[in-house]
């Protein structure tokens, strides 16, 4: 796949952009095909590893197949095995087993789209599939060319893919309907509404107009008189200056506006989002703006909370006061959508575990330093949570990562301080044995010091 182009599969911690289906088409702004990009989940370790496909229902939908069959291909063509079940939640039905480079994962679901979605003759996502008597072949028909075929005559095709679709055909639920009556609003149902009246106009002035010639006994006009009309009415200006002018006349404004807004459009919904921040906007105006990005590009909960870190943490993760910055400014939608949720806020804190471990080795230390640092501000601009903090922690006990590593004084520091505040309201006891535990605990328990003091005043400065 072309480097300049947009890919088709993505980590979770990046929102989905929408795209168009055909790779070749996706510099084309009027193209009508489109799909939200794939994302995926590395989860497990060693040989119990595998990618899990999040939003594999929304992909589907958008190419109007069947679920099984991303899964499958991509497990058939990379020789992995394949997982789907629709009984589980929608982020965990498909995975392959393995971890795939991104690049990889996306050329295959290029192939994919090229093989099996698009028509062969007009290169439309319009084919609609049906399966032969004992399952020996499934018949491909285009709605928009009247191309027809067979999958067995579709060449370097995956074979063990090919025996799997005709195994399971595709239902004619799935199949891609279109409604050529309905035009979208203000376009060309404007122009039809508005043909429809000239239409009436212009016979009810021919009608009105051979009445009047009528009653007043006027001739009708030989054929020689009405061509040199019809020549007298076509004898334009055909500068350019005019021939701009009468487009600008012909071209409806709903249309311009479109075509003026596809770039803009193209823009990712997270530069969007970082660009308003740049402004230091109104704590509303910054929850409006994701609410507006959520409602384009179609994205659940996860996405959200993903375009959210990365609009927010991904490019200052590795500084701190542009970090304390950029934080203060979209508080009021980090509490709205991230701290009103307990699973958004571990969302949150593993995605920023994700984007530090991934970083290169020359950047990788100085981020991890600041990750007790970074916690605590969260926890103390009540972004993040306690419980919720040591519910991440707790599950990396056994194999913490680089980032949990450095987040331990902070984590340990939470952990003492909420044993010391269940062990205030405990049962009653002697005061001789309280004063006993009292100097044991100060025997065995030291000091916590979860960040730097420099550190620790480097953000109160901030």
């Amino acid at each position: 796949m072309d480097k300049t182009q947009q890919p088709y599969v993505i980590y979770m911690t990046s929102a989905p952009l929408t795209i168009a289906i055909d790779p070749a088409m996706q510099s084309d702004p009027f193209y009508r095909y489109k799909m939200r990009q794939l994302q995926v989940q590395v989860i497990g370790n060693g040989k119990m590893v595998r990618t899990s496909l999040t939003n594999l229902e929304d992909v589907s939908k958008d190419l109007h197949l069947p679920p099984s069959y991303i899964p499958n291909y991509l497990a058939k063509v990379i020789g992995a095995q394949a997982k789907y079940d629709k009984k589980k939640p929608e982020r965990e039905r498909g995975s392959i087993s393995g971890e795939y480079p991104l690049p990889e994962l996306s050329d295959h679901l290029v192939r994919f789209i090229r093989e099996f979605v698009l028509c062969k003759k007009c290169r439309y996502p319009e084919l609609t599939y049906s399966g032969q008597g004992n399952k020996k072949d499934v018949r491909m028909a285009c709605r928009s060319c009247g191309w027809k075929g067979l999958l067995t005559s579709v060449k370097d095709m995956n074979e063990k893919f090919r025996r799997f679709a005709i195994n399971n055909p595709p239902l004619k639920s799935n199949i891609m309907t279109t409604n050529t009556k309905k035009a979208p609003p203000g376009v060309t149902e404007a122009i039809v509404v508005n043909t429809a009246k000239s239409t009436d106009s212009d016979s009810a002035t021919t009608t009105s107009s051979s009445a009047s010639s009528s009653k007043n006994g006027d001739k009708a006009a030989s054929p020689s008189e009405t061509k040199k009309k019809a020549d007298d009415d076509w004898a334009i200006d055909t500068s350019e200056e005019a021939a701009k002018e009468r487009m600008e006349t012909l071209v409806p404004d709903r249309l311009k506006a479109l075509v003026a807004n596809e770039k803009a459009k193209d823009e990712p919904a997270a530069e969007q989002l970082r660009k308003l921040l740049a402004t230091k906007p109104a704590a509303d105006q910054v929850v409006n703006d994701v609410i507006r990005l959520v409602k384009e590009n179609f994205l659940d909960d996860p996405a959200r909370n993903a375009l959210i870190f990365e609009a927010v943490f991904s490019d200052v993760l590795g500084d701190l006061k542009k970090l304390v910055e950029r934080v203060k400014v979209a508080k009021g939608a980090l509490q709205k959508f991230i701290t009103s949720n307990p699973a958004s806020q571990r969302e949150l804190i593993v995605a920023m575990d994700s984007f530090a471990n991934k970083q290169p080795a020359a950047v990788r230390p100085g981020m991890m330093k600041l990750a007790p640092s970074i916690l605590k501000f969260l926890y103390d601009e009540e972004v993040l949570e306690e419980e919720n903090i040591l519910i991440w922690y707790g599950g990396l006990v056994n194999k913490p990562t680089q980032f949990a590593k450095a987040a331990e004084p902070f984590c340990k520091w939470l952990e003492e301080a909420d044993e010391e505040s269940d062990g205030e309201g405990g049962e009653d006891e002697d005061d001789e044995d309280e004063e006993g535990e009292e100097e044991e605990e100060e025997e065995v328990v030291p000091e916590a010091k979860p960040v730097d003091t420099e550190t620790l005043a480097e953000i109160d400065a901030l």
